[in-house]
């Protein structure tokens, strides 16, 4: 029969240990992983980000990356496993990239006269939607650029 259930979570992580405390003084342990809703709450979140930021820029595609994350046992918050576009949110928000965004690394453009739409907002300094709505309401002009094969490439 138990007398006492303890349960301690590992700052906002992933991690929990209970301790179970029985009658006659017989005590186990055992380490738990709970759901969690940001990436931020994961114990190796700053793990990740290295992670990503180096394939990135050994020049993987996003789809790659998800793999080598999924094959190394990462697993992101309410997921089973990291995907394409996962990446793709995680290198926009934390700055991993530099230059052209991952997903837009093989669509061809007029050097200094185009940008992607994440490109376009960051210069005009409002939010992607911002930029996103302009294009469709024809206050910003622009073309559906046709991408090749590095959204779904490998890397070395």
């Amino acid at each position: 029969m138990l007398e006492q259930v303890a349960v301690r979570v590992d700052g906002s992580s992933e991690h929990v240990e209970v301790a179970c405390d029985r009658a006659g003084g017989a005590r186990t342990r055992h380490a738990l992983v709970r759901p969690v809703r940001r990436f931020e709450q994961l114990r190796g979140c700053e793990q990740v980000l290295a992670t990503i930021r180096d394939l990135r820029g050994q020049g993987c595609s996003a789809a790659a990356i998800a793999d080598r994350l999924n094959a190394a046992g990462w697993r992101p918050p309410e997921r089973e496993g990291f995907d394409a576009s996962m990446v793709q949110r995680l290198v926009f928000r934390y700055g991993l990239g530099s230059g052209r965004p991952i997903w837009s690394g093989s669509a061809a453009r007029e050097p200094g006269t185009e940008w992607t739409l994440h490109e376009a907002a960051k210069r005009l300094g409002v939010h992607r939607h911002t930029a996103y709505r302009w294009l469709q309401d024809g206050r910003l002009r622009g073309r559906m650029a046709a991408l090749g094969t590095s959204a779904s490439g490998s890397c070395g």
